[in-house]
């Protein structure tokens, strides 16, 4: 953490980190942001009570599930799929500075597991631009009803409109119809 003059260490770390909620049950999370060195592996939910459970990635160009270590990077784009006994508030902190390429995830044709890779909402229609009209639809999960949203469809209006806003801290099931790398929105 870069700390300016005047400011307090306390400060610059509340500017570069943020916090991931879990709730009761299954939780599909990302990190928007590349975390900070020593900061950036599954370690960060170690105090996790995941109930035996593991913490698992489906790998979309392998088309199979990939059980977390400790020791494996929570990279921004993952959709990571986590099991709470309670709720918990894990802090992430942010990498200073900008990388020197932003985040990109090679996806494979069918269903991937994503990341929302901002800090603020911004719509499906915007977030997934770097694929075209090579992706059809996007579903979210919804940890505190333990159940799936209503899924969003490229070009749709209305209920399951591309316009609906994909959230910070959220994984996505995302369908796409051709292998294609997704870009970041941001660093």
């Amino acid at each position: 953490v870069t700390v300016a003059a005047g400011e307090t260490a306390e400060a610059a770390f509340a500017l570069d980190a943020s916090a991931i909620t879990l709730a009761p049950g299954w939780n599909f999370i990302s990190t928007p942001k590349k975390l900070a060195d020593g900061a950036d592996t599954i370690a960060v939910f170690d105090a996790v009570d995941t109930g035996g459970h593991t913490i698992l990635l489906y790998d979309g160009l392998n088309y199979k599930w990939k059980t977390m270590n400790s020791t494996d990077l929570f990279q921004p784009l993952d959709g990571v799929w986590i099991y709470a006994n309670t709720s918990y508030t894990i802090p992430l902190a942010f990498a200073a500075g900008a990388p020197d390429l932003p985040p990109e995830k090679d996806l494979g044709k069918g269903w991937n597991a994503i990341g929302f890779s901002d800090t603020v909402p911004e719509s499906a229609k915007v977030t997934l631009q770097s694929l075209g009209d090579h992706w059809s639809t996007l579903i979210g999960f919804d940890a505190g009803a333990q159940e799936y949203e209503i899924s969003i469809a490229r070009g749709a209006t209305g209920r399951h409109g591309d316009e609906r806003p994909m959230q910070p801290m959220q994984g996505y099931w995302l369908y796409v119809n051709t292998a294609e790398t997704l870009g970041s929105l941001s660093a």
